[in-house]
């Protein structure tokens, strides 16, 4: 894409990505918190983690490891 159009806006597609991965996350019924949250909210969380791709997982993974560890060192 960068070649065909280099000068195209392509910020909108974050969020076409967060919807369409939101969106699978929700009707696949994916709950990866079984156990230690309500399902519900289990799948809410879910749905939000695979909607925000990669890198807000391994950040919450990161958060998850080191509680202590600061916004900054993200």
């Amino acid at each position: 894409m960068e070649q065909a159009a280099p000068y195209f806006p392509r910020w909108w597609l974050i969020y076409v990505s967060l919807v369409a991965g939101g969106v699978l996350g929700w009707f696949s019924q994916v709950n990866a918190f079984e156990g230690l949250m309500p399902t519900l909210v289990g799948r809410i969380v879910t749905t939000l983690l695979v909607g925000g791709g990669s890198q807000i997982v391994h950040a919450a993974v990161k958060k998850a490891r080191d509680p202590l560890t600061s916004a900054s060192e993200m």
